[in-house]
């Protein structure tokens, strides 16, 4: 095994077991986030408030994060944003042990901060991965890198109300900031030869506007990024729905509610490392492959309703899900040039990050207005995700850009892009 191999498969393993450490102790922390607001409130307003704060950083500060990402070492980025989001947790969390209580406002001040961190981490990790390993290997490795965090994710789900009952909140938020310092060590011990940036003169606007004219010149990536907003509108409605319908619609126990999340994520993982590992499953057929099986999973799963229905319909929406996220972020980290990919993932997490709680601000109303008459949700879901799969179909851009890099296991270099850009 030659040297830069080894290399490769170090810096694989550091990103990997760090971001799973710390999607871990996330999983819990938001597990006790939301039984200790449920428990000290008993308000859905105040939930839905501290969900709504945790997309707002991201929405204002995208765009900027992106062009400084762009600028700057993105290890250094990764391993500052791990280190802020775990010394916040960890003050509240120590202020909650010493007091006894951690005060609404405090959770608000820390979900907004916690958000600002991620709007750094997102498009600097996802923008690094092309960094460490060959371009070849990039749909592996990101197959791997989401696969264990969705089995932290599920793992974390899995445990976090037990933790929370017997530790309480603030333990659990300090024990999720020490899973961020973890996660900062395993990534500060990575060894990447990031290629210099040109030095920019432009402010960090002007770069941030300069991403925006990229994707209005690229109908690809703007395509790409249209379709990840499309799937985090279809998500909340799903997410809000799915624990009347286990306990109100389908008559089961409580319990049935995680266990259906859990078919959810495991549907995920495997949709991860599948077509993660599978040689010539990255093509523009897959995506859209992917986006038909959604549609049609929600519509047959909304017509036919039932316990054995819903828990394979959660599967193979979550398999699905992941498929179109796994190619969609792996043509973004091969087709577009490395001094405009933050940019790029900035504003693919922005579009999904104002999609998102939109989406969550108008399932509730509409979850309740269908009285546990679940079936014509589903079936719309399902239809307009069908209309996402025909438009997308239809886009010469998109199939170029998928196709190029699955054919080549490479985007087209920057030697052959004109660095129209470059600030």
């Amino acid at each position: 095994m030659s040297r830069g191999h080894v290399y490769h498969r170090r810096n694989l393993i550091l990103l990997v077991g760090g971001n799973a450490t710390s999607a871990l102790g996330t999983s819990v922390y938001l597990i006790a986030l939301v039984l200790y607001l449920t428990e000290t409130t008993s308000s859905a307003t105040i939930l839905g408030a501290v969900q709504f704060l945790a997309y707002v950083p991201g929405v204002i500060l995208g765009p900027i994060a992106g062009a400084h990402v762009d600028r700057v070492r993105r290890v250094s980025v990764i391993v500052a944003a791990d280190v802020f989001r775990g010394v916040i947790v960890i003050v509240a969390g120590l202020f909650g042990l010493m007091t006894g209580s951690m005060p609404i406002a405090l959770i608000f001040v820390v979900t907004v901060l916690y958000g600002a961190g991620s709007a750094f981490f997102l498009p600097a990790v996802n923008a690094l991965v092309p960094e460490i390993v060959p371009a070849e290997s990039v749909k592996r490795a990101n197959g791997w890198k989401n696969g264990l965090q969705q089995i932290a994710n599920l793992a974390g789900n899995a445990v976090g109300g037990v933790l929370f009952a017997v530790l309480g909140a603030p333990v659990l938020f300090v024990a999720n900031g020490l899973s961020f310092l973890l996660s900062a060590a395993s990534e500060a011990a990575m060894r990447v030869d990031e290629r210099p940036t040109p030095t920019s003169r432009a402010s960090l606007f002007t770069s941030a506007r300069h991403g925006l004219r990229y994707v209005r010149d690229h109908r690809g990536a703007a395509w790409l990024i249209g379709v990840s907003a499309a799937i985090n509108f279809v998500a909340p409605p799903i997410v809000i729905a799915v624990p009347f319908l286990v306990i109100d619609g389908l008559g089961l126990p409580a319990q049935f509610v995680g266990f259906a999340f859990a078919a959810l994520l495991a549907g995920g993982v495997f949709g991860f490392l599948v077509v993660g590992a599978g040689r010539n499953v990255a093509g523009f057929g897959t995506l859209i492959s992917a986006l038909a099986v959604l549609s049609v999973a929600l519509t047959a799963g909304g017509a036919i309703l039932g316990p054995v229905p819903l828990f394979v319909l959660l599967v193979v929406a979550g398999g699905a899900v992941a498929t179109v996220h796994l190619i969609g972020h792996t043509a973004i980290q091969t087709g577009v040039p490395r001094f405009m990919r933050g940019r790029v993932y900035a504003l693919l997490e922005t579009a999904g990050m104002i999609a998102a709680p939109v989406a969550y601000l108008v399932s509730g109303p509409i979850v309740d207005r269908l009285d546990g008459e679940f079936a014509p949700l589903f079936i719309a879901l399902g239809l307009a995700i069908g209309g996402v799969a025909v438009a997308a179909f239809s886009a010469r851009s998109l199939r170029i850009l998928i196709g190029r890099t699955s054919r080549s296991g490479r985007g087209p270099s920057e030697r052959r892009q004109p660095r129209i850009f470059v600030d």
